[in-house]
């Protein structure tokens, strides 16, 4: 991330509507509008062992209550590794662009403190990879798969006419929302590029 302020940047996703707050005072004219509980003094959330669900390349994964949401948060160190958070500062730009756009999980918000980054995204269940899935696959029909890969290729190409190539796609970085395989999402944007780029 650019700046090392308390709070360097905030996106708040509000009935579909996208606030970017810059700075603590904005981040409290948009707290009282909206009803949000953020203290100004320094952002902790309470984050269990118990509500660890794992580990990535930037930092630990934890569910949390967010907004009347069940969601995940990936906590990130701030002096982490400059190429991680450069690849994390362009997953959370393009996981912004196709917000709304059921591709990838939905961006809740975006928080930063003097020690960690807070990536707060809606929760996957599982990837394409996980034996659960593949286990849940297995059980439809041809039709049905035939079915959920359509999905998945008209998903690609949504982000094709966003002008946005992927670059890392691979079962384990693809999502499904619910362990019925009802949607899935892509994530994992930190490779992606702009057309033209």
């Amino acid at each position: 991330m650019k700046s090392r302020a308390l709070i360097t940047m905030l996106y708040l996703l509000s009935k579909g509507v996208c606030s970017r707050v810059q700075n603590c005072e904005d981040l409290q004219t948009f707290s009282e509008r909206h009803g949000e509980k953020i203290p100004l003094n320094g952002i902790e959330f309470n984050l269990k062992s118990q509500n660890f669900i794992g580990e990535g390349s930037y930092g630990q994964v934890y569910v949390i209550n967010w907004a009347e949401h069940i969601a995940a948060v990936k906590r990130i160190r701030v002096h982490d590794n400059p190429y991680h958070l450069s690849l994390l500062e362009k997953e959370i730009m393009f996981s912004f662009d196709v917000n709304g756009l059921r591709i990838a999980p939905t961006l809740f918000a975006c928080l930063e403190t003097n020690e960690y980054i807070y990536v707060i995204q809606e929760l996957m269940y599982n990837d394409l990879d996980s034996k659960e899935v593949k286990e849940t696959l297995k059980s439809f029909s041809r039709v049905e798969r035939l079915r959920k890969y359509k999905e998945l290729a008209m998903q690609y190409h949504t982000l094709h006419r966003q002008q946005i190539t992927h670059q890392d796609i691979k079962p384990a970085n693809i999502m499904a929302i619910d362990e019925n395989l009802t949607e899935f999402r892509i994530i994992d944007f930190g490779l992606s590029q702009t057309v033209g780029n």
